[in-house]
C-alpha cells in the first residue's frame, strides 16, 4: 500500500477515536445557562433554546445559590466562563424558597440529542464512507488524500461544536482548530487538484500565509478561551472574524479560477465546487456568523445552520460517481441506489410528522417512524419500477417524425464505410427534417481555430465564432446564434467535427428538435470513431503487404477485413436500433403525455418529468457502455489488469453466469505493447461471449499468471464443450478458430 494512504488510514483511525470520545461526551445533557454576577450573587442571564435549562422551570433572572450542592463560584465552568455546564444538580432561589433541579435525560431533550449526537455522528459516518471509497479506488493523486483529510476535519468540527458548547476542553481545542484550518485545507485540496490538471492559477505562498494565520489565531483564541493567557480580546469574535476572512479568500479564489477556466474541461468541476461552497456555508455565514458579529444575536441557531455542510460530502460523492472529479469507474446497483436516495426524503417526512405530533415523541419512536417510512418508500419505488416495465409498451403512443428519422439515419449509416459517407448522411437527414437553407461542415480545433471544409464560411468571422470560442464543446453540443446554429457531431484528439446550419427563420430550436439533434450527433460520433479505427487498421495491413505470407493471403485477408467491418457496422446499428431508438420512441410518448398533463393535470406533470429525466440518464448510460465496448477506456488509462477486472464486474453484473477472475504475479513487471494488451483483452472477451452464447456455462474461471515477461491465461468453464476433432470442418467453431489464429499471430509478431 502507498505510504501516503497508510498515513491517511492512520489519520482516519485517530479521527474515529476522537469522534467516539466526543460522541460519549455529548451524551451528557447540554445545560445552556449563562450567568451574570451582581453584588456577589449569580443570576440567570440567558438560556439556550435547545439546552436542558429551557426544558426546566428555571427562568431568566432566577438566582443560582448552589451547583452540585456547592456555591456557584466553586463550580469550574462558572468560575471560568460564567456558564453552567457539567453539573448534576442546580439549586435556584424561587421567591424565598430554594428549589433543587436534578439534571438528567428527559423526553424533552430529544431535539438536543438529534442535533448534538445523532446527526453529527451520521455526518462522520458519511464522510468515513466517502473517504473509504477514495482509499479503496487507490486514486494516485495527492488531491484525493487532501480531500480525505478535509472530510475528517469537517467531521471533527461538526461533532466537537456540541462538545465545545458543553465546555469540554478536548471539544474546545478541536472545534477551534478544525474551524480555522478546514477552509485553508479545502483551498489546499483545490490548489493540488488544479496542479494535477496542469493549471497554476493559485500561488503556493498564499496557502502558506493562510495556514500561518489560521494556526496563530487558533493558539491565541484557544489560550484565551481556556484562560491560560489573557489577551484582552473577545475570543469568539476573533474566531468568527478570522473564519469569515478565510472563507472570503477561498470564495474569491474559486471565482477567479472559474473565470480563468473559460473553454476548459476543468470548468465543470470548479462550478460544482462553487455550488458546494455556496450551499453548505451560506446559511452559517449569513444567518449565524455575520449577525452574531454585527448585532450580537443570530437569525438561525448554530445547530440548524450547521446541517447544511451535509452538501459538501454529498456533492463531492456525486462528482465521484459521475466521474467528474477523478478518473475512476463506478458501478451503482439499482437497489443500492434506491436505498441511498431514500435517506433524505425519509428523514424529512419523519421530522414533519414529529413537528405535527410533538407530544410524546422519543428518540426510539422517531427511529421506528423513520424505518417504517423508509421501507414503505423503498417498496413503492420497487413496485413502480416493476409496473413501469410491464406497462411501458401500452402507456404511451407514437407520433411525429423524429423517431422515424433516427431509425432511417441508423439504417443509412449502417451502409456507409467512410467518414465522408456518414457526414453526407447526417447532412441529408437534417435537410430532410429541418428544411434548412444550407449546412456547412467544419472542423474546430481544440485551441479555438476554425478549419472550414467549404467556401461558404464568412459567417464564422462574426459573433457566432466568438460565441463558439467562449464555450466548452462536447459531442451533442448545440450553440445557437440568430438564424445559425452549430452542432458538434464528433471528436478527435486535436479537433471537433461540427456542422454549421442556417435555418429558414430566426426562431429558436424546439426542445424535441434539440433532443433529436443530440441523438443524431451521438450516433454520428460513434460511427465516425469506428470508421477511423477501421481505416487506420486497413492502412496498417497495407503496410505489411511486402511480407510474403501476407502477400500470398492478401485476397483472403481483404475478404476477412471487409466481412469483419461489415459485421461490426451491423452489430453497432442493431445495438442502436434495439436499445436507444426504442427508448427514444418511449420518451416521445412521454413528452406527449406531459403536454396533455400540462393542460389537464399540472400536479402530475412534475413526476412525469422526473421519470423522463431518469430514462434519459439510462439512455446516456447505454450509449456510454456501447462506446466502452467499442473502445475500452480503462485499457488505455490504467492498463490490462484494471481493464480485465472491470470486465469481470460487468460480466457478473449483466449475466446469469458466475465469473471467478484471479491474477497471480505482479502486472508491473510485464510491459506489453498497446496492441498486445488489446489482443489479450479481446481474446478474454471472446472467451466470455462463447461461454454464454455457445457453451451455456454457469461458472467460468479465468486465471492470469504473470512471470517476468511471460503472460499465461488459463480458462475453464462447466459448459457443454465441443469436439476439437471436428473443429476445422465445422463452421460453427469460427470463434474458437479466430481466437487460435489471434494467439498464433501474436507469437509471430513477437
Amino acid at each position: 500500500m502507498n505510504r501516503n494512504y497508510k498515513r491517511v488510514i492512520f489519520f482516519m483511525m485517530i479521527t474515529a477515536t476522537v469522534v467516539l470520545y466526543l460522541f460519549f461526551t455529548n451524551l451528557y445533557p447540554y445545560i445552556g445557562i449563562r450567568l451574570t454576577l451582581e453584588s456577589d450573587h449569580f443570576y440567570v442571564q440567558t438560556i439556550n433554546k435547545i439546552g436542558w435549562g429551557a426544558q426546566s422551570d428555571i427562568q431568566v433572572g432566577d438566582q443560582i445559590i448552589l451547583i452540585n450542592h456547592l456555591p456557584p463560584e466553586k463550580h469550574m465552568t462558572v468560575k471560568k466562563f460564567l456558564r453552567i455546564e457539567q453539573a448534576e444538580t442546580i439549586t435556584v432561589l424561587k421567591g424565598t424558597n430554594p428549589k433543587t433541579f436534578l439534571i438528567n435525560h428527559t423526553l424533552e431533550l430529544t431535539r438536543q440529542y438529534l442535533y448534538h449526537v445523532v446527526i453529527p455522528f451520521l455526518y462522520f459516518l458519511f464522510n468515513i464512507l466517502v473517504s473509504i471509497f477514495l482509499v479503496k479506488n487507490r486514486i494516485p493523486k495527492n488531491s484525493s488524500i487532501l480531500l480525505i483529510y478535509f472530510f475528517m476535519l469537517l467531521s471533527l468540527c461538526f461533532i466537537s461544536g456540541s462538545s465545545s458548547a458543553r465546555l469540554n476542553i478536548v471539544g474546545v481545542v478541536t472545534v477551534n482548530f478544525s474551524f480555522l484550518v478546514a477552509p485553508v485545507l479545502f483551498l489546499h485540496f483545490f490548489y493540488q487538484y488544479l496542479v494535477e490538471n496542469g493549471k497554476l492559477w493559485i500561488e503556493k505562498r498564499l496557502l502558506f500565509w493562510l495556514y500561518i494565520m489560521s494556526f496563530l489565531t487558533f493558539f491565541i483564541v484557544t489560550l484565551n478561551k481556556l484562560m491560560l493567557m489573557d489577551f484582552f480580546i473577545n475570543a469568539k469574535l476573533v474566531l468568527f472574524s478570522t473564519f469569515l476572512f478565510l472563507i472570503s479568500i477561498v470564495a474569491i479564489t474559486l471565482l477567479k479560477c472559474y473565470r480563468l477556466s473559460k473553454k476548459d474541461e476543468i470548468r465543470e468541476p470548479i462550478r460544482w465546487m462553487l455550488l458546494t461552497f455556496a450551499l453548505s456555508l451560506a446559511p452559517y455565514i449569513f444567518l449565524y456568523t455575520i449577525p452574531f458579529i454585527i448585532f450580537g444575536e443570530v437569525i438561525m441557531l448554530r445547530e440548524v445552520a450547521s446541517l447544511f455542510i451535509f452538501f459538501i460530502p454529498t456533492i463531492i460523492f456525486y462528482l465521484l460517481l459521475v466521474n467528474k472529479l477523478f478518473p475512476i469507474k463506478v458501478y451503482v446497483n439499482q437497489i443500492e441506489y434506491y436505498l441511498a436516495i431514500l435517506i433524505i426524503p425519509s428523514t424529512v417526512v419523519t421530522f414533519i410528522i414529529k413537528a405535527y405530533y410533538s407530544n410524546g415523541y422519543t428518540l426510539i419512536t422517531i427511529t421506528r417512524t423513520f424505518l417504517v417510512i423508509y421501507v414503505l418508500l423503498f417498496l413503492f419505488l420497487v413496485l413502480k419500477n416493476y409496473i413501469d416495465r410491464k406497462l411501458r409498451a401500452v402507456l404511451f403512443v407514437e407520433s411525429e417524425q423524429y423517431q422515424k428519422s433516427i431509425y432511417r439515419y441508423s439504417e443509412a449509416i449502417k451502409r456507409e464505410n467512410k467518414v465522408s459517407g456518414v457526414l453526407n448522411s447526417i447532412e441529408r437527414e437534417m435537410k430532410e427534417v429541418l428544411k434548412v437553407k444550407f449546412i456547412s461542415y467544419i472542423q474546430v480545433s481544440k485551441k479555438g481555430n476554425f478549419i472550414c471544409a467549404d467556401t461558404e464560411n464568412q459567417f464564422l468571422e462574426g459573433a457566432l465564432a466568438k460565441k463558439i470560442n467562449s464555450q466548452v464543446l462536447n459531442v451533442g453540443k448545440i450553440i445557437e446564434h440568430k438564424e445559425y446554429f452549430l452542432l458538434v457531431i464528433g471528436e478527435r484528439q486535436n479537433y471537433y467535427y461540427c456542422l454549421i446550419v442556417k435555418k429558414l427563420t430566426n426562431t429558436p430550436i424546439r426542445k424535441e428538435q434539440q433532443d433529436w439533434l443530440e441523438v443524431l450527433a451521438y450516433y454520428t460520433s460513434i460511427s465516425i470513431e469506428n470508421m477511423i479505427k477501421i481505416e487506420d487498421l486497413l492502412k496498417k495491413l497495407e503496410s505489411v503487404e511486402a511480407d510474403q505470407m501476407v502477400a500470398n493471403k492478401s485476397n483472403w485477408l481483404n475478404r476477412l477485413m471487409v466481412n469483419w467491418s461489415e459485421k461490426e457496422r451491423k452489430h453497432l446499428a442493431t445495438d442502436i436500433h434495439d436499445t436507444i431508438l426504442q427508448d427514444l420512441i418511449v420518451h416521445k410518448r412521454k413528452v406527449e403525455e406531459i403536454k396533455r398533463l400540462a393542460k389537464d393535470k399540472p400536479l402530475i406533470l412534475e413526476s412525469r418529468i422526473e421519470e423522463l429525466e431518469e430514462d434519459v440518464l439510462d439512455m446516456m448510460y447505454t450509449i456510454r457502455e456501447t462506446c466502452h465496448e467499442l473502445s475500452p477506456p480503462l485499457l488505455a488509462k490504467l492498463g490490462l489488469k484494471h481493464a480485465l477486472q472491470d470486465l469481470e464486474v460487468k460480466f457478473n453484473l449483466l449475466s446469469t453466469s458466475k465469473l471467478v477472475f484471479k491474477i497471480e504475479g505482479d502486472n508491473q513487471s510485464l510491459q506489453l505493447k498497446n496492441d498486445y494488451e488489446l489482443a489479450v483483452f479481446r481474446s478474454v472477451q471472446e472467451l466470455l461471449n462463447n461461454a454464454i452464447k455457445h457453451a451455456k456455462a454457469t461458472e467460468v474461471t479465468i486465471l492470469v499468471k504473470i512471470n517476468d515477461q511471460t503472460l499465461e491465461i488459463y480458462y475453464q468453464d462447466n459448459g457443454i464443450g465441443t469436439d476439437l476433432s471436428t473443429q476445422n470442418k465445422d463452421r460453427k467453431n469460427m470463434g474458437l478458430s479466430r481466437y487460435e489464429r489471434s494467439c498464433s499471430k501474436l507469437r509471430r509478431r513477437n
